[in-house]
């Protein structure tokens, strides 16, 4: 079970893509294609459309898919967050959350208009192919997440929240919704 803290006072909510390559198979007759089958129809959307999203009126809700130490150092204003992973420290290396799905169905339900984000796109589209296996519609990954996403290199490929300057909520559990295991 999760509890999500906080009633969001100081953290008030500011065209869909999909990938259109074509599904090789039948995944009803190879369960191994379906991850693959939902990775390659994931929708997906920019910072800028997320942004104009959540401030549109129309019931947009941020999932933050981080850590809450990640979240607690800042996040999408009035973001829930429910981690898809978990810092292990003896390792230092992020652990799944058995509890993911699980956690989401506390918060949020299946028919929600939800932007999922992590800290550059790669964890919180692994969590939206979760929460679509588990019966979600309406979630959409965002591209670049909080921070952005670079190449090899380094050169920013898709650019984050951070990084185009959006308001930021920072001021950790206080009055935020971060995720509070409750087991």
């Amino acid at each position: 079970m999760v509890a999500v803290a906080g009633g969001g006072a100081g953290c008030a909510a500011p065209g869909t893509q999909t990938h259109p390559a074509a599904l090789a198979g039948d995944a009803s007759q190879n369960p191994s294609r379906v991850g693959e089958a939902a990775r390659r129809m994931m929708p997906e959307i920019n910072v800028k459309e997320a942004r104009e999203r959540l401030e549109s009126g129309e019931g947009y809700v941020y999932l933050d898919v981080r850590t809450p130490e990640e979240f607690a150092e800042g996040h999408v204003p009035g973001a829930i967050n429910v981690p898809v992973a978990f810092a292990n420290p003896a390792t230092g290396r992020l652990e799944a959350n058995p509890d993911f799905v699980t956690d989401v169905i506390q918060v949020l339900d299946k028919d929600d208009k939800i932007i999922v984000g992590c800290r550059s796109g790669g964890r919180s589209a692994m969590a939206l192919e979760q929460l679509i296996d588990a019966g979600y519609s309406g979630g959409v990954n965002l591209m670049g997440g909080f921070h952005g996403k670079t190449d090899m290199t380094g050169t920013l490929i898709a650019p984050g929240w951070t990084t185009l300057a959006y308001p930021v909520c920072g001021h950790g559990p206080a009055g935020c919704k971060q995720y509070e295991a409750t087991k």
